[in-house]
């Protein structure tokens, strides 16, 4: 009689099997393995699924409270904008109903300048002709310059 001694350190199983022929035990012991397997894949989608579930939760609670959170803010400068805007608003109406207004015409400075106005430029002149001298010679083609080299 033949024995196989099998675990699997995942599901924490022992097992001892046994049989009449080696390729018997080998095959029970195969069999028991991949049963084992299967087992512990489910085991770990279980988990798996269920840490997915905790972190959407958490995330979840974080979204509300962050949404709480930018509710209080929004709802804080509502308010100092709200203030603000009063705020503005009693100042117009103290200045309109004290009846004096603000004189913009005892701003302006009416004093002459201290520099005199610039002269026009003077208008350019140009010649009727230009100067031969400064004209350059009409290139020759069959200057060697001008010539292909063909050699290079």
């Amino acid at each position: 009689m033949y024995r196989l001694q099998i675990s699997h350190p995942g599901l924490n199983r022992f097992r001892v099997v046994t049989g009449a022929t080696a390729s018997e035990v080998e095959a029970k012991a195969q069999s028991q393995r991949h049963i084992w397997d299967e087992m512990y894949r489910r085991k770990l989608e279980a988990e798996q699924r269920k840490a997915n579930m905790e972190r959407q939760a958490i995330e979840r609670e974080r979204a509300e409270s962050q949404k709480e959170v930018i509710a209080g803010v929004v709802t804080l400068l509502t308010r100092q904008a709200e203030r603000a805007i009063a705020e503005a608003e009693e100042i117009l109406a103290t200045a309109l109903s004290e009846g004096t207004l603000f004189d913009w015409e005892s701003l302006k400075d009416c004093d002459s300048f201290q520099m005199a106005k610039p002269a026009p430029p003077e208008s350019p002149t140009f010649p009727d002709k230009p100067d031969p001298s400064v004209i350059p010679p009409r290139p020759d083609p069959d200057d060697p310059v001008f010539q292909p080299n063909p050699g290079c």
